[in-house]
């Protein structure tokens, strides 16, 4: 049977500025496939979607040793090892937890169109009518194949861990996560299941890491939060660019200026509720000190790294050659922490380079706009502070399991 893995498929264009820094255009895809699928196929939909730009200035003229060239392989090596600690047959390769919700149905349809035909699969939620509601709906899409199980779990601790024990990885799209994530983290981390999902939830992230961590790494559990446009686009596309450098110029890198060039898509109402939430879970301090740059880190974080200017700070603008004028990213606060996460699992941060640092922007069309949208940004976060204002808004967006149409 395949293996289930989540694949990102990346475009890329390279080339070398008049700074002599190494840039790159990437447009990437969400695509999930199993390992007997040879070619990924870009999303009908528009929604999925990221058009983003990087330029890169490089670390040190060479490496410093040949371990440090090989630390790639080395890295995932050692999470192949882990994944074959799962020695137990499981009935199922994955579970859709949530999967009668908006994203989680997304999912479910993905997997029903794209991963082979004999994927041992289930849909799983508290509702057993919604759920097979949609397993005759998603059979319609393509009736050749083995369809997927049914599992009813409630959110509590023995279904969740019943559930576990079920599937090599397991899939949780159920917001927010703060109020309904913990256990299933937990269930995985004790039976060793490979875990995703697809919050952007940081401070929650942090506190799963410290209780955790630990427990994954004894069970072999895989965990990988933060699965979604939060923020696997700009982690994945951050590698690629990254093992380019070192692959074909024997160099780490320095700063790696990520731009949001296009995103075609717009919030679910889980989304938006996570956001109205997120603040009645987590006092303002809590939250700035768990979604800090480096706070999911592993290693010891560079001791170099560049500080913005005043006028930065001040306007939120800043102009990159190659790039344009860039101002603050609505996803960059959830996408940073994650990709410095990643630059000390890989072989403790040597195969990025020991200066390494993401610097997360939006494109804007000219200074105006840019400084607009920074002002936007702030004071928009400051009012979600506040309960009334977060209250009045619960009124005029989307509820969870709504969210904007494929089209």
């Amino acid at each position: 049977m395949p293996t289930f893995f989540v694949l990102f498929v990346i475009v890329s264009v390279w080339w070398v500025n008049d700074d002599g820094c190494v840039c790159a255009a990437f447009r990437g895809c969400a695509d999930v496939r199993g390992r007997k699928s040879q070619h990924a196929k870009k999303p009908e939909t528009r929604n999925s979607c990221v058009l983003a730009y990087g330029r890169v200035n490089l670390g040190e003229a060479q490496t410093d040793s040949a371990d440090e060239v090989d630390s790639q392989t080395t890295a995932l090596t050692s999470i192949d090892r882990l994944g074959n600690k799962m020695t137990t047959e499981r009935q199922y390769e994955c579970i859709v937890l949530g999967a009668s919700g908006y994203t989680g149905r997304y999912a479910a349809e993905h997997i029903t169109t794209s991963l082979p035909t004999d994927f041992k699969w289930a849909v799983a939620g508290r509702n057993e009518g919604k759920l097979r509601q949609l397993v005759d709906e998603i059979s319609t899409l393509n009736p050749n194949r083995l369809q997927p199980g049914v599992e009813v779990a409630r959110l509590d601790q023995h279904d969740l861990l019943e559930l576990a024990k079920k599937t090599k990885v397991l899939i949780t799209t159920i917001g927010p996560y703060h109020k309904y994530g913990t256990a299933v983290v937990e269930a995985c981390a004790e039976i060793g299941t490979h875990y995703l999902d697809v919050t952007g939830e940081v401070p929650w992230v942090y506190d799963m890491i410290q209780k955790y961590d630990g427990k994954a790494k004894q069970t072999g559990a895989i965990m990988i939060p933060q699965n979604g446009i939060e923020s696997a686009p700009t982690d994945l596309m951050c590698w690629s660019l990254v093992s380019h450098i070192r692959e074909t110029l024997n160099a780490g890198t320095a700063e790696l200026v990520h731009s949001t060039y296009s995103l075609d898509s717009a919030p679910s109402g889980g989304t938006l509720a996570t956001v109205l939430g997120i603040f009645d879970a987590y006092s303002l301090a809590d939250f700035a000190k768990k979604s800090r740059p480096w706070s999911l880190c592993s290693v010891t974080p560079p001791a170099h790294q560049r500080s913005r200017p005043l006028l930065e700070v001040l306007t939120g603008l800043r102009a990159v050659s190659g790039l344009g004028t860039l101002t603050d990213s609505l996803q960059g606060p959830a996408d940073v922490p994650i990709i410095h996460r990643s630059w000390g699992l890989i072989d403790g941060g040597r195969f990025y380079g020991p200066h390494f640092q993401l610097s997360s922007y939006m494109r804007a069309r000219n200074v105006l706009i840019g400084f607009g949208i920074h002002i936007a940004l702030t004071f928009g976060f400051l009012a979600l502070a506040l309960p009334p204002v977060r209250w009045l808004l619960k009124y005029f967006v989307y509820h969870p399991g709504q969210g904007p149409t494929k089209e």
